[in-house]
């Protein structure tokens, strides 16, 4: 009997320690609030394009003016897959879009705040940081979704939450988003595209070969993200 007592506590003693991880909710929407928002945005999707200032092997780097003329960098990466998409948007109408997606009940797992509130994020500060790296260390686009229902387009992000929410919040008057589809894509750019079209990843690239593996060079650095 002692040896069996003895052999549970000392398994108990030696067990790893249990980890639990809580996630910190999202600010969520009050939907009187929501509304009087859209109707304050402005109609339509027009903006300045934002402006693609470098393309090599592996990288392709957009150029963003903010509000206050300050000037930010995204990129995306060339990767294996070459079939996925870019979109660019208009920061309003994708703002808009992304109201009326919380709007419906269909953004519960991230749902769009007021602009005025966004800068309250828990995660806020490091959208600011990677922000703030220049075009030397750009950041990553927002990976999103588009799709249909019986309520109307509404969009949903794989990945990139904080960072939508610091472009909007600094009022960038366009922003790439990346789609895994043509189809998610071209529901995104219906309702917030800017430019003519979307644009295929193997198109941004066209013309730029990969280099053997002997004449590569370390590819740009890329700060990590994980919203």
């Amino acid at each position: 009997m002692k040896k069996t007592i003895w052999n549970l506590l000392r398994a108990r003693i030696s067990a790893p320690p249990v980890h639990t991880f809580a996630v910190k909710p999202r600010a969520q929407l009050d939907p009187i609030d929501g509304r009087l928002e859209l109707a304050s945005l402005p109609p339509g999707r027009e903006a300045t394009i934002p402006k693609k200032v470098y393309v090599d092997p592996f990288w392709a780097i957009w150029e963003l003016q903010c509000a206050n003329a300050s000037r930010r960098y995204m990129c995306v990466s060339r990767g294996s897959v070459n079939d996925h998409f870019v979109v660019l948007v208009s920061t309003n109408a994708f703002y808009r879009l992304w109201l009326e997606t919380t709007l419906r009940g269909n953004g519960r797992n991230a749902p769009c705040p007021l602009r005025e509130h966004m800068p309250r994020d828990y995660k806020f500060s490091e959208a600011e940081l990677g922000f703030s790296h220049g075009i030397d260390n750009p950041v990553p686009l927002a990976e999103v979704s588009g799709y249909h229902d019986a309520s109307g387009i509404n969009v949903a992000f794989i990945n990139g939450v904080t960072r939508s929410l610091w472009l909007i919040a600094n009022e960038v008057a366009s922003f790439p988003v990346k789609c895994y589809s043509q189809e998610e894509a071209n529901l995104i750019h219906v309702v917030a595209g800017c430019a003519e079209a979307p644009i295929m990843l193997k198109e941004i690239f066209a013309g730029v070969d990969i280099p053997q593996p002997e004449q590569q060079r370390i590819p740009k650095p890329v700060y990590k993200w994980s919203e």
